[in-house]
């Protein structure tokens, strides 16, 4: 993981997708809880986009085509 300061403050990191894309992520991870079928609880640790995070996060989205 590549890890740096965004323009928000915040410490991200970068992950590499299965497409070759990189995504930036919030470095810090929280724990979560995950259910499984038998209803046993499991601690996990997840880690979130950066992009639901950032306050900034309008200022760095691609515009589409036509706008």
């Amino acid at each position: 993981m590549i890890t740096k300061k965004c323009d928000c403050g915040a410490d991200i990191a970068f992950v590499q997708m299965a497409s070759g894309k990189k995504m930036p992520i919030d470095e810090k991870a929280e724990q979560m809880v995950w259910i499984d079928q038998e209803h046993a609880g499991h601690m996990m640790k997840v880690y979130r986009p950066h992009w639901g995070t950032c306050p900034l996060a309008k200022q760095f989205k691609k515009k589409k085509k036509g706008d």
